[in-house]
């Protein structure tokens, strides 16, 4: 009785951290709402928590293997796919909703990957019981080794998968008014709520797990974000912009000819095109042909800059009579966003 009501509580702790972080990210409203909200919350969270102990118990591996699956399935999905199923009316960094649902993912496959540990320890915690129990090993036991195996290794990719894309998230961030820290909360709080979960889920030999995941967990989210705060955005587009002119200029050496399109580089002279991290969305200006090229990139001087400047990283050869460069990536801006004030500057 003691420990369930040390788990509620628990709980409930986690569920007042839960209102008071999103009352600081979005604004908290009048305290008699407040008061209102924070016990809706610390019910729901309760139930919540608790629904997932009972599901960390009693439902099969294969239902928690397909779960990450999918899970890694979605977190493989470039940004790109996100955007254009939320289009956005704004020229920055992701809309509040592409923003909501990547760190739904994110908190998402943080828990289920705790679950899967949970369920992976608990399969080889009962295959090594009966494994001693009769003296050698049962054939109905030889497939629990390997659910146990598919859980650990599945739930190792999905925290391997969350830090890479919460580090890139954090970086597009960068390009854009950053709320810099503020991003870790919630998956933070998904953390804790895994922690605790396994806490309650584990057997008391392995009740450590859940304050191990808490920590490693945290410290994966807190690295990323600090290596993705170490990133010059501009510096990084300089840096792609560079690798694709070496590109160009290997199949110029090879073929004779600049190619007519970036896309006739991969995947003999470069495997990937990476975009520029300046806006999102948008790619390379490029114009080649036989004896000449040209490679550059819509810039701006900051974020809320409605100014867009086509900025030159390479050229080489004398190019035909040619409109600016970018002058038709900022026209499609333009009428992408016709209600931001958008113009092509020529940085006079």
């Amino acid at each position: 009785m003691r420990a369930n009501i040390s788990y509620i509580l628990a709980l409930i702790a986690l569920a007042i951290v839960c209102w008071v972080g999103a009352s600081f990210v979005w604004g908290a409203p009048s305290l008699l709402t407040g008061y209102a909200r924070l016990g809706l919350l610390a019910l729901g969270s309760v139930l919540f928590g608790w629904a997932l102990v009972l599901a960390a118990r009693r439902l099969s591996a294969g239902v928690w293997i397909a779960i990450g699956l999918l899970l890694l399935v979605l977190l493989c999905l470039p940004f790109s796919t996100f955007t254009n199923v939320f289009p956005w009316q704004g020229g920055g960094f992701f809309p509040s909703s592409i923003s909501f649902t990547l760190l739904v993912l994110f908190c998402a496959a943080i828990v289920v990957a705790a679950l899967l540990i949970a369920t992976g320890m608990k399969l080889q915690k009962t295959a090594r019981n009966a494994e001693g129990a009769v003296g050698g090993e049962a054939p109905h036991q030889q497939e629990r080794p390997l659910e146990a195996y598919a859980c650990l290794s599945i739930g190792a990719l999905l925290l391997l998968l969350v830090g890479y894309k919460f580090y890139w998230f954090m970086v597009w961030d960068s390009t854009y008014d950053p709320l810099t820290f503020l991003w870790l909360i919630f998956p933070i709080m998904a953390v804790c709520l895994a922690g605790v979960v396994l806490f309650i889920a584990l057997p008391p030999g392995q009740k450590w797990i859940g304050l191990g995941y808490a920590l490693l967990v945290s410290a994966l989210l807190v690295g990323a974000y600090a290596l993705a705060g170490q990133v010059d955005f501009r510096q990084l587009t300089a840096a792609r912009a560079e690798r694709l002119s070496q590109a160009i200029e290997g199949y110029h050496a090879a073929e004779g000819s600049y190619p007519q399109s970036l896309r006739q580089l991969t995947p003999r002279y470069a495997l990937t095109l990476s975009e520029p991290v300046i806006l999102y969305g948008e790619g390379w200006c490029y114009d080649g042909g036989d004896g000449f090229y040209r490679l550059g990139y819509v810039n701006r001087l900051h974020w809320s800059d409605p100014r867009l400047i086509g900025e030159v990283h390479s050229a080489q050869g004398a190019a035909p009579d040619l409109p600016p460069i970018c002058a038709q990536e900022v026209a499609a801006i333009k009428a992408r966003f016709p209600g931001y004030p958008f113009a092509y500057w020529d940085g006079e």
